[in-house]
């Protein structure tokens, strides 16, 4: 059910369209396309509130709600999130993850009523050096426990950002009536991707696309996993530093960046500054949609969390409001409070509203992320 006041209509249809900022697509590179071409104009932010106990709160009022962009006090509507969900999960096969490919291979049951709905959809992507369809959107359980029983092990390359960009593709196209997750199912780190971080993150806020994480541990695969046979080492002897395909060391500016306060982190991303060090983009794309990354080292642990995530996904609110600030370019932040004492209510930290941009400005996502 949907809550909105009488001076909230009169505000949304007093509202002068002009205000409306667009935001004007990247011009295709060569068999490249946009993502979004749409602007901001009307901002979905789901909420999530619990009680100091960790128990969820399912039964508040609109009028316990307040809701900031940028600090100015929006009108807004609120409605039990029962929306039907349209949903990307995203599996790594890549064999650096390999000894936990048993376990992901019996997950596919849970992805049905427990997470999807009854009115839900699902499709799968798996990735390693490419990027690919195993199942397209479907409320099929029975092709979804099938695409999972039949993963196979890839490649030692895992271009998680290119499988990103492949999923928001996949749910721009799903109707705006949905509500619109995404779920991976990886380790953390990007290896082999031709877009960046700041890209994927953008891209999944203006579309209002959360993002959950089941993060494999890739220090446990390494320890389980069989040892290959030992290589020549390309680097001469006596010789230091890095050799061609070898990362550079982080340094403690760069490690710093991901700790502590992800907010500057995420504003630097989405505007699109240079050279930013991005150890765990699967972290940072969970906090900077209103979703949740939950760590698993051993392999019991992926059923646990996919369940948190559904049930995280069935107690929430869904915040919607059309901002009255379209004229401030630059990042949004969003505050939702809940005037329930012993309380807290967790959502999507902000979004970016650009103004004019040069195409030299917009990184493009890979020619392969879209096929």
């Amino acid at each position: 059910m949907r809550f909105l006041g009488a001076a909230g209509l009169m505000m949304l249809a007093a509202l002068p369209q002009a205000a409306m900022a667009q935001r004007p697509p990247a011009p295709p590179a060569p068999e490249e396309v946009p993502i979004f071409r749409g602007g901001v104009t009307v901002v979905t932010a789901p909420v999530t509130v619990r009680y100091e106990s960790g128990n969820f709160v399912t039964d508040l009022k609109p009028s316990e709600f307040q809701v900031f962009d940028n600090g100015m006090p929006q009108t807004f509507t609120v409605e039990v999130a029962e929306t039907p969900l349209s949903l990307v999960i995203l599996v790594c096969n890549s064999s650096r993850v390999s000894t936990f490919l048993p376990e992901i291979r019996k997950v596919g049951s849970l992805f049905d009523a427990h997470v999807v709905g009854e009115r839900g959809e699902a499709a799968v992507v798996t990735f390693d050096h490419e990027v690919r369809v195993a199942q397209e959107f479907t409320n099929d359980a029975d092709k979804l426990i099938k695409t999972f029983r039949d993963l196979k092990e890839g490649s030692s390359q895992s271009k998680l950002n290119d499988a990103m960009v492949r999923a928001l593709t996949m749910l721009r196209d799903r109707p705006a009536a949905r509500r619109k997750v995404i779920v991976v199912i990886s380790e953390g780190r990007d290896f082999g991707s031709r877009t960046d971080a700041g890209y994927v993150l953008r891209e999944a806020q203006i579309g209002g696309i959360a993002i959950y994480s089941v993060m494999l541990s890739a220090t446990r695969a390494e320890l389980t996993r069989q040892p290959p046979p030992p290589s020549p080492s390309p680097v001469p002897p006596g010789a230091t530093g890095t050799y061609p395909g070898q990362p550079p060391t982080p340094t403690a500016e760069m490690q710093n960046r991901g700790s502590g306060n992800f907010i500057p982190l995420i504003v630097d991303l989405v505007k699109g500054v240079k050279g930013i060090f991005v150890d765990n983009p699967l972290e940072v794309y969970a906090k900077g949609t209103g979703g949740a990354d939950l760590h698993s080292f051993k392999n019991s642990a992926i059923q646990a969390a996919i369940g948190k995530i559904g049930s995280e996904l069935h107690n929430q609110y869904l915040v919607t409001y059309r901002p009255n600030n379209l004229n401030e370019l630059g990042y949004h932040r969003i505050d939702v409070i809940v005037g329930r004492p012993g309380t807290k209510a967790v959502t999507r930290p902000g979004y970016f509203l650009a103004g004019p941009v040069l195409p030299s400005d917009l990184p493009s996502p890979s020619s392969e992320a879209r096929r």
